[in-house]
């Protein structure tokens, strides 16, 4: 039981380095991870900006009546 509330005391990534004793193996895995991650929301909010702005030109080239409806 103590054991278990231990790991709810830590991190769990600290956890696991240190009952799996691979503190220094990991590091490069972890840092390479949290770059891929920092790369991936930057990509993502270029992404969802530009469909923003594909979304605001569409828009003008879309005629609309008054029901909502868009004419052929």
């Amino acid at each position: 039981m103590a054991h278990y509330r231990n790991f709810l005391e830590q991190t769990p990534l600290r956890f696991v380095k240190q009952n799996l004793g691979a503190v220094g193996q990991t590091s490069d895995d972890v840092e390479a991870l949290q770059q891929e991650v920092i790369d991936l929301r930057q990509r993502c909010a270029r992404l969802a900006e530009e469909n923003k702005e594909l979304k605001a030109k569409l828009q003008q080239y879309e005629p609309s009546s008054e029901d909502g409806s868009t004419a052929n």
